[in-house]
């Protein structure tokens, strides 16, 4: 299963999909949770689109190669598209993991994020 979450969705508090998370791992454990499940919490993302964070991925070809190659999903690659554009781009970690800037070149890169 594949859970995602913006966290400035206006809506539904983005604490209730971490609190689902730590419920089912408390009642699974960790490393049953980590078979099955992972949540990706979306920075800057409002109720599933939305906000000034990236907020376009493709969910699909993650769950197809978890389920197919049995390759657990990690980092997804999310894009903010401006007038057709690609204007930021970042990794969604899998929670509790977060994106941390490595300190050098772009902000607006993905490929200068590493998920801790």
């Amino acid at each position: 299963m594949i859970l995602y979450h913006g966290w400035t969705d206006p809506l539904i508090s983005p604490g209730d999909a971490v609190n689902y998370y730590e419920r089912v791992q408390g009642t699974v454990g960790a490393a049953n949770l980590r078979r099955s499940m992972r949540l990706y919490m979306v920075p800057g993302m409002n109720h599933f689109r939305g906000g000034e964070g990236p907020d376009d991925f493709d969910m699909q070809p993650v769950i197809e190669q978890w389920l197919e190659k049995q390759r657990a999903p990690e980092a997804v690659i999310a894009s903010k598209i401006s007038d057709g554009k690609v204007k930021r781009t970042r990794p969604l970690c899998p929670y509790p993991q977060v994106a941390v800037w490595n300190g050098a070149r772009s902000i607006d890169d993905a490929a200068n994020f590493v998920c801790k």
